[in-house]
């Protein structure tokens, strides 16, 4: 320890006690601060959602969700959107389930469009004359060469082939529900379609009808 100068050693004693003073007033100001101060509540602080609210701030409630949201939704969960039942396709006629067992028939459902070394084209085997004479009767001018190969025009054509030469049987075919459609009248426009205006009475037409009869219950 060195050693004070007597001269000096007045100085140094007033020196601590101002110093001692000083830390007195600072304790004493300390202890009434924290009495006015409310305790504040002791551990951890509450999360909900993305953390603790800051004391004393309003400004971000809006912004924060309830602290029971979360819960509720794990309670009662929303269950999953019920698909709305499809419409039940319509029923498929007589006459279209007729034209889809000729389709099969002839060109094997559209695969082999070209029959009888080339003298009739399509889906369903159609010939020169029997589209001359349909189209004539109908009153249109579609070009055999172009239009023979659009199913659509192929399917009206055979419809007016059958109203100029087989049309009680058409209508009765037209006008059935679905499966109740007389087997004599599907007979009819098959052979018809097959031998001619005539090919109804024709024998040779008969084999004709029963590949068709056998397609009919392939398509339903």
């Amino acid at each position: 320890m060195v050693d004070t100068p007597e001269r000096a050693r007045p100085a140094v004693r007033g020196y601590v006690s101002l110093m001692l003073c000083c830390a007195g007033v600072s304790a004493l100001a300390l202890t009434a601060w924290s009495e006015d101060v409310p305790t504040a509540r002791r551990g951890p602080a509450r999360r909900a959602g993305r953390g603790p609210l800051p004391t004393g701030d309003t400004s971000r409630l809006a912004d924060w969700p309830r602290p029971g949201a979360r819960a509720a939704k794990a309670v009662a969960p929303a269950g999953p959107e019920r698909a709305e039942p499809k419409p039940a396709p319509p029923a498929r006629s007589e006459l279209d389930r007729l034209l889809e067992a000729m389709r099969l028939v002839e060109s094997v459902g559209g695969r082999k469009r070209v029959g009888d070394g080339g003298r009739s084209l399509g889906d369903y085997h159609i010939g020169r004359q029997y589209w001359r004479e349909a189209t004539a009767y109908g009153g249109v001018r579609w070009a055999y060469e172009t239009h023979v190969w659009s199913r659509r025009h192929c399917r009206q054509v055979m419809i007016w082939y059958w109203q100029q030469w087989c049309p009680e049987a058409l209508a009765r075919v037209h006008a059935a529900r679905a499966g109740r459609a007389s087997p004599v009248d599907l007979a009819t426009l098959a052979r018809v379609h097959n031998g001619g205006p005539w090919g109804a009475s024709k024998p040779i037409t008969l084999r004709y009808w029963r590949r068709i009869r056998m397609a009919l219950n392939a398509v339903g």
